[in-house]
């Protein structure tokens, strides 16, 4: 009766961890957006995530080149802790950085902000300045 009982338990155990987890597909269309331009659409942008970090403590700058698709918004996700200055630059067509976006966070909060509404398909800068003592923060960059 032992042997019979440690079989079905064994059974149970091989059917419990070779479960198919059916209800965790993701369908195609649930993570784009359309992107329009004088109320034409022109294409579907897929959202996603161009940078993460996640609770980086950080003294001296940090920067990551992103590049969002052509005609996407660029969007930052931020949580920090104490100050934060996020400066964004834009490449024009001498491969030139010129600033788009500038703005301090001196509270500690959690923010998404729409950085720049219409990107042209190259890249851009993005440039993080802490506190004199260092700041804290998770910042996500994706476009939209």
């Amino acid at each position: 009766m032992k042997k019979i009982l440690a079989i079905l338990c064994c059974l149970a155990l091989v059917f419990s961890l070779s479960a198919i987890p059916t209800f965790a597909t993701e369908t195609s269309d649930s993570n784009t957006a359309e992107v329009a331009t004088d109320n034409s659409v022109v294409s579907r942008a897929a959202t996603q995530g161009l940078w993460y970090r996640e609770n980086l403590y950080f003294a001296t700058n940090v920067t990551t080149v992103v590049t969002p698709e052509s005609g996407s918004a660029l969007n930052l996700w931020l949580k920090n802790s104490g100050y934060v200055k996020v400066t964004v630059y834009k490449t024009n067509a001498l491969g030139i950085y010129s600033s788009v976006f500038s703005q301090t966070f001196s509270s500690s909060g959690e923010r998404d902000i729409n950085v720049v509404s219409s990107c042209n398909g190259k890249n851009y800068l993005v440039k993080f300045e802490p506190a004199m003592d260092g700041s804290v923060m998770s910042a996500l960059l994706y476009q939209h």
